[in-house]
């Protein structure tokens, strides 16, 4: 009868868990609202920054403008995307003009200075006093920057079914297709660094052009 008014072991060790499990919970609810804050500070970090890069070039007449950019990714990566791309700036024979379709870059959170990129058609580029005209299409654009001080670590860039059109100046059209392409750029790493030597790889297969032909 004495030992009734004790309780018993068994109700001390779920009374001691469930401070444990309630501490546990608070603790990652913690964590949770921790990092989103961190993650909603960096994408609004980044957009200013985007901004801030979009008027400089404004400053030199240099207008890039990203439609309908949105910035997600959510809650380990940073996803930066434009409906479409247009540029327009000064060039050597008169106004620059580029617009692309729309475009997607992301970097994971950890690993920010890996930046894969994709692309969808279509490409147009005037370029006055040279070529009148560019337009390209393909089925994939992938690319990645590993960034780096002075340069970049390395550029890559793939595009597949490539279907590019060219006008020039004196009103001559060419067309150019290739199955698939590859574009590679780093630092020379055999070279001294202060030469700035770089390494340049460029793959193409099953490309046709007349221009090639002729050669």
């Amino acid at each position: 009868a004495i030992s009734g008014l004790y309780p018993s072991s068994g109700c001390m060790k779920r009374g001691s868990m469930s401070r444990r499990f309630k501490w546990l919970t608070s603790l990652v609810v913690l964590v949770c609202a921790g990092w989103t804050a961190i993650w909603f500070y960096a994408a609004s970090y980044v957009g200013k920054k985007a901004d801030q890069w979009t008027t400089s070039q404004a400053l030199h007449d240099r207008v890039w403008i990203c439609a309908d950019r949105d910035i997600g990714g959510f809650p380990f990566r940073m996803l930066i995307s434009c409906k479409s791309i247009t540029f327009t700036g000064p060039g050597p024979g008169g106004q620059v003009k580029l617009s692309l379709g729309p475009v997607r870059a992301i970097a994971q959170i950890y690993n920010p200075k890996l930046i894969l990129a994709e692309a969808e058609g279509p490409l147009m580029l005037s370029l006055p006093g040279k070529v009148r005209s560019v337009s390209a299409n393909w089925s994939n654009l992938r690319a990645s920057l590993r960034i780096a001080k002075p340069i970049p670590e390395r550029a890559s860039v793939r595009v597949d079914k490539l279907n590019l059109n060219v006008i020039s100046a004196a009103g001559h059209e060419e067309q150019i297709t290739a199955s698939d392409l590859e574009f590679h750029l780093r630092p020379a790493p055999d070279v001294i660094a202060e030469i700035g030597a770089t390494d340049l790889a460029l793959i193409i297969n099953t490309l046709a052009a007349p221009t090639a032909n002729q050669l």
